[in-house]
């Protein structure tokens, strides 16, 4: 078989520079949660579990993010091909404006009803005292870190990739000088458990969005995006955007509840120890997948470009390529997983059986990165990047939602499965959704351009 590879120098750049920042700072991100984790890890396990449940509504709040953002991403990497920034300004103002309306009204409802949130999560009234606490005070944060996610994650299909990873370290050692202060209560501050390490977590993304404004109005100068732009007149371009990105949306906030569905799963037993099993395991997908997903989103960025500039005829060559590469990205991060495993786990004062538990599910972790490689880049990297965000949305919500969920909550419930084999069926979606992805990259015609809206016509809505 004659396999054509990309043989352009240029092409491996590119993914080189767009994707190792991106992986950096999920690193980053990474080392926040991990900070976090530990520091409450200290205080005892209930409060580690409580935190972890409490975080689920932010787990489906952040795809919300990855949809409306990938979504715009997707449609500013092809009007950025064909050198359009007037219109990508346009998006980045809609994409901004939806997520301040939907991450208000979530942090007003938590602020509000953090304890009726934490009831419809864990039936451990121990745990909803805590987590309410943990709720009430880190509500401000989903608007304001809805804001600087989505501008930095839009901003990488025109290529600005370096402020978001120095905003991510800026915030990391913020967070850790206010957790150790907080937490633990040094240099005069009272020991405030979890409401210190919410403490933290509200300064240091409110510092985080107000460096992102400077940045914004002071700054950048590529896209010369500024808050005004905020409040042009946009509801065509809207109407539009959502048509092209809608099933993005949905289709990732389907999937952040699948995965909070499938915690919610694990919080119903009332094992205390399983909880704050996968509360560790959740920590390490986050260190397992930032260079799967670093790689992917610099795949959708360059098939939009590509397609902006109307050269498909390069895309199976990309395909072929992305996927081989994929699968290396895969070995190194099971690799790296297993490397890190032991020592992270030792850093913490876990029960015996704790660590056990949740050893054993980071090694099934391993075994799907392989797997998750190659599916994240076909889904998110070729499809979305192709603009085939109902075929994304098809696959999603078969594998997860007909296959993952129903797997997960039958095997726990009737036929009472070891907790090993539960947590291995929550992550059976990744290998349905790799069979989808390559029929549906194989049937073809998932490659569109969606760029069918003239900058001219959206400049002169204003």
């Amino acid at each position: 078989m004659n396999l054509i590879l990309v043989k352009e120098k240029s092409f491996y750049k590119l993914l080189l520079t767009l994707g190792l920042p991106m992986a950096v700072q999920g690193l980053v991100s990474f080392a926040i949660n991990m900070t976090d984790v530990l520091m409450v890890q200290l205080v005892g396990e209930n409060e580690l579990g409580a935190c972890t449940i409490a975080s689920l509504p932010f787990v489906v709040f952040f795809f919300v993010i990855s949809g409306v953002s990938g979504g715009a991403c997707m449609v500013c990497s092809q009007y950025y091909g064909r050198g359009d920034m007037p219109a990508i300004k346009k998006v980045v103002a809609v994409a901004l404006n939806a997520i301040l309306l939907i991450g208000g009204c979530l942090s007003l409802i938590l602020a509000f009803f953090p304890r009726g949130v934490m009831q419809l999560l864990t039936h451990d009234q121990v745990l909803v005292g805590i987590g309410a606490q943990y709720l009430k005070i880190v509500a401000p944060t989903y608007v304001l870190t809805g804001f600087v996610a989505t501008y930095m994650l839009v901003m990488r299909s025109i290529g600005e990739v370096r402020f978001a990873l120095l905003l991510e370290i800026v915030t990391l050692l913020l967070n850790i000088f206010l957790n150790y202060l907080l937490i633990f209560g040094r240099l005069g501050f009272p020991a405030m458990g979890v409401q210190g390490s919410a403490c933290a977590t509200l300064v240091a993304r409110g510092v985080a969005f107000l460096l992102c404004i400077w940045f914004l109005e002071k700054k950048e100068e590529k896209l010369g995006f500024r808050l005004r732009d905020l409040f042009a007149k946009k509801q065509g371009v809207a109407k539009r955007l959502f048509r092209d990105i809608y099933a993005v949306v949905v289709g990732e906030f389907l999937w952040g509840l699948g995965l909070a569905m499938n915690n919610v799963v694990f919080s119903k037993t009332g094992s205390k120890e399983l909880i704050a099993a996968i509360s560790e395991v959740s920590v390490f997908m986050q260190f397992s997948v930032v260079f799967i997903v670093g790689f992917a989103t610099a795949v959708e960025v360059i098939v939009g470009q590509l397609i902006g500039r109307g050269e498909q005829k390069k895309l199976p060559a990309v395909v072929r390529t992305v996927v081989l590469v994929a699968l290396g990205v895969g070995i190194f991060s099971a690799g790296l997983t297993l490397l890190v495993r032991d020592p992270i786990l030792n850093m913490g004062k876990l029960s015996v059986g704790t660590k056990a538990l949740a050893s054993r599910l980071i090694g099934i972790n391993a075994v799907v990165l392989l797997f998750l490689a190659v599916s994240s880049t076909c889904m998110t990297g070729l499809l979305r990047g192709g603009a085939d965000t109902k075929g994304v949305l098809v696959i999603d919500t078969l594998s997860l939602w007909f296959f993952a969920v129903p797997l997960a909550w039958v095997g726990l419930h009737l036929f009472k499965w070891a907790p090993v084999v539960v947590y291995f069926c929550t992550r059976v979606d990744v290998f349905v959704k790799l069979v989808f992805a390559f029929v549906r990259l194989k049937i073809g015609g998932w490659a569109k351009e969606v760029t069918h809206i003239p900058s001219e016509g959206i400049l002169h809505e204003q």
